[in-house]
């Protein structure tokens, strides 16, 4: 993430080589752990949570490069998994789903979508800006149609809704 253009003299793009794949297993535990602290997932809730983010984390990346899908299409199928799997441990555990369906969710909005709307913001940059709030309104609408289609599939009328949360 950075905040200069490509064509900058000082800028550099042959040393900007992508993080090995024996570091993004290290990268992705940490990342989860932090997701279940800042969330205060008690201890219990933690495996579930990783699970969910698991299914996330490798959905979203196999369907967008293997499978060929744009990433529209990759985050409404990802969101759907993860619906699936929140519902699937909710109605395991009797808890709420919410709290791995947001690890999972944590792991599917892109983070470079805000720093190109803020590099756009500081320069002024009329169209960057509205492809920054368009890009984030695709973003939205298609993690909010995977989790409804989700939570179509897996709705059950006779659970206590008053201990499980479902999307």
């Amino acid at each position: 993430m950075a905040f200069w253009e490509a064509d900058d003299s000082w800028v550099s793009m042959e040393n900007c080589t992508g993080v090995s794949n024996s570091v993004k297993i290290p990268l992705f535990l940490t990342t989860v752990t932090c997701f279940n602290i800042l969330m205060k997932g008690a201890p219990a809730q933690w495996l579930g949570m990783l699970c969910v983010a698991t299914i996330s984390y490798v959905t979203i990346n196999v369907a967008s490069t293997v499978g060929g899908m744009s990433p529209s299409s990759a985050t409404v199928v990802t969101a759907f998994l993860v619906g699936i799997a929140g519902n699937l441990y909710a109605y395991a555990t009797n808890s709420p789903a919410l709290i791995p369906i947001l690890s999972g969710v944590f792991l599917i909005v892109p983070g470079g979508i805000s720093v190109k709307g803020v590099h756009a913001m500081i320069n002024n940059d009329m169209s960057g800006g509205l492809a920054f709030g368009s890009g984030m309104m695709v973003v939205a609408v298609c993690i909010s149609i995977g989790l409804f289609a989700a939570s179509i599939v897996m709705y059950k009328p006779k659970v206590k809704l008053s201990n499980t949360v479902f999307f």
